[in-house]
């Protein structure tokens, strides 16, 4: 397979792992506000509300999960979380989100049999949702 194909797949696992992570927060009865939010110097994956609760997720994909996953500032560096925090300070202000709480969440994605387990928000496997062949690892409230 060459580099260009190669890419193409990369991209597509990406987007699935995507809406797979969307799928689970709206399990957890949450409504998508956006998907790729974009301002000024940032991109959300998935802005998302709950009664007066709003979450930023940042989505990694992953082929495969690795030891260094381990370290959330390793998978997310300081000046990405403060990109993160100002795209939802303006994602309220664009939406009119009269938001109680804010966080940002991180959630890699891997492909199922890399990972053992799956890390809900909640603390429990998401049901009814869509069969795709991943595993999230959830790290909730970064830098909150």
């Amino acid at each position: 397979m060459n580099q260009l194909n190669r890419s193409a797949q990369q991209r597509a696992l990406a987007s699935r792992a995507e809406e797979y992570v969307a799928d689970i927060l709206i399990s957890q009865s949450w409504r998508i506000v956006a998907r790729n939010y974009r301002w000024i110097g940032t991109e959300i994956d998935i802005l998302a509300v709950k009664e007066s609760s709003l979450v930023a997720v940042e989505v990694k994909f992953r082929t495969r999960f690795t030891h260094d996953m381990t370290s959330v500032s390793g998978l997310m560096p300081r000046l990405k979380v403060q990109s993160l925090k100002k795209g939802l300070h303006a994602a309220i202000r664009y939406f009119g989100i009269n938001a109680a709480k804010t966080r940002i969440d991180l959630a890699i994605v891997t492909h199922q049999a890399d990972v053992s387990e799956t890390k809900m928000p909640s603390g429990k496997s998401p049901e009814g949702i869509k069969s795709y062949p991943f595993k999230v690892t959830w790290y909730p409230a970064i830098d909150a």
